[in-house]
């Protein structure tokens, strides 16, 4: 997903960093950090 995204001609480096930190963070953070993605993309739509 991250390869794709980041082969389109714009990206934003904000969603970059919150996949970043959740694919390699550590199991109890990774959850934290995917809750807060889910949590932003709730907002945003």
């Amino acid at each position: 997903m991250l390869d794709d995204y980041l082969n389109k001609d714009r990206y934003f480096y904000n969603v970059v960093y919150f996949f970043d930190r959740a694919i390699y963070a550590k199991l109890p953070l990774r959850k934290i950090f995917i809750k807060e993605i889910e949590e932003a993309l709730t907002k945003a739509v």
